[in-house]
């Protein structure tokens, strides 16, 4: 069994925190933005490396691979479920059921 507990899930792990002092003479007069607790904490999680060794945000071709990663995963747990190959599946098995428990001679 491998501990990989401390390592991070990619290749270097990267810290974006600065000091206390440094990062107050940098935000000096810029503007205050709300925004919600989760944008928040995903922004800690970016600074601290909770993403390592992710750098920027998703290009064009990144999203695309997600997209298409979800519509593979969509067709095989939804679509599938409801073709004409699970009807097939589903009756053969009430059919066997049936037979096996005596309410189909």
């Amino acid at each position: 069994m491998v501990d990989n507990t401390l390592s991070p899930h990619g290749r270097d792990l990267v810290e974006r925190v600065l000091d206390p002092v440094r990062a107050r003479e940098r935000i000096r007069g810029l503007k205050t933005v709300p925004v919600r607790g989760q944008t928040a904490r995903e922004c800690v999680g970016i600074a601290y490396g909770f993403f390592s060794p992710l750098e920027g945000f998703m290009g064009r071709a990144d999203v695309d691979a997600v997209v298409r990663a979800c519509v593979c995963v969509f067709v095989l747990l939804i679509y599938l479920s409801y073709s004409k190959l699970a009807h097939i599946l589903y009756r053969f098995t009430a059919l066997l059921h049936a037979r096996r428990t005596g309410r189909l001679n």
